[in-house]
C-alpha cells in the first residue's frame, strides 16, 4: 500500500528524502500551474475546477470566459509571472471581473 500511495505524491517524497524539506499544505494551489483551483459559479452551490498549465491554454481560457484582455495583463503574461501573482488571479475568476 505504501509503494502504490506513493505514486500519487512524488515530488513531496524526492524534496524530504534530498532536501529534507517536509512541504506544507498547498489548498487549491499547484507548483507549476495557475490558474489552478475550484472557483465558484453563479447559481447556488455551483463550482468549477480550473487548471491551466501552459501560456497557450490561458490564452484559450481567457477568450473562452470572455476576458481575452487578461492574457495580456503584464502580472499575467507567463504561467510564471501569474504563479506570483495567484491571488489577484483568484479575485478575477471568482468575481468573474
Amino acid at each position: 500500500m505504501t509503494e502504490a500511495s506513493l505514486a500519487f505524491a512524488p515530488e513531496p517524497v524526492i524534496d524530504y528524502v534530498m532536501n529534507g524539506r517536509v512541504q506544507g499544505r498547498v489548498g487549491n494551489r499547484d507548483d507549476i500551474m495557475a490558474p489552478y483551483g475550484c472557483y465558484r459559479c453563479r447559481g447556488e452551490d455551483k463550482w468549477v475546477a480550473i487548471a491551466v498549465s501552459s501560456d497557450e491554454e490561458w490564452v484559450a481560457f481567457c477568450n473562452a470566459i470572455g476576458h481575452p484582455d487578461w492574457s495580456r495583463k503584464e502580472e499575467f503574461s507567463d504561467v510564471l509571472v501569474s504563479l506570483k501573482n495567484q491571488d489577484e488571479l483568484d479575485r478575477l475568476i471568482g468575481n468573474g471581473q
